[in-house]
């Protein structure tokens, strides 16, 4: 959405890069800045609130997967979106109603057969019940391998996706 309002959008089309590596390189960055986030705000829980959870080291590379799938369908967001305000507001009420329907705000076995049905293949649903298996009840990664691969799998399906639009919404503008 920048490239296309600031108008870099046409340069970075007649650039050699691939549209996959391109995408690839604002995952990249874009799961940086959130990692980084995630640690200061992981930090400051354990500095100020001192949970009594089980922290292991497991959770690393399952908020990474999740973060990445999170990301992948920021990127279809933004694609769809005529403006960064339009992607902005598009991400919160995606953000909002997932809530809803992922089990942070009511337990999944409260929702209705056919909500719960679509909330189990949304990976927010799969990262949150991992996380909480690994913080609540000790369980690790191998615990959890499937919904592990479930994330993986699921950024990268949602990369080509956004990969295929762009390609398709760059030869538009």
């Amino acid at each position: 959405v920048y490239e296309k309002e600031h108008g870099t959008l046409k340069r970075i089309r007649l650039s050699t890069a691939s549209t996959w590596s391109l995408l690839t390189g604002k995952i990249i960055s874009c799961l940086s800045i959130l990692t980084i986030s995630q640690f200061l705000l992981v930090a400051a829980a354990l500095l100020l609130i001192n949970p009594r959870v089980y922290w292991k080291m497991d959770l690393i590379p399952l908020i990474l997967a999740g973060d990445f799938a999170a990301i992948s369908i920021g990127l279809l967001i933004a694609e769809a979106s005529p403006s960064e305000r339009g992607a902005a507001q598009a991400s919160t009420v995606a953000a909002v109603f997932l809530q809803f329907i992922t089990g942070l705000y009511f337990p999944l076995y409260m929702l209705p057969e056919p909500v719960r049905s679509i909330s189990s293949l949304l990976p927010f649903t799969r990262i949150q019940q991992s996380l909480l298996s690994i913080l609540l009840a000790g369980k690790g990664l191998i615990d959890v391998f499937g919904d592990f691969l479930y994330l993986v799998a699921t950024g990268l399906v949602l990369q080509a996706l956004a990969t295929y639009f762009f390609s398709k919404w760059s030869r538009s503008v």
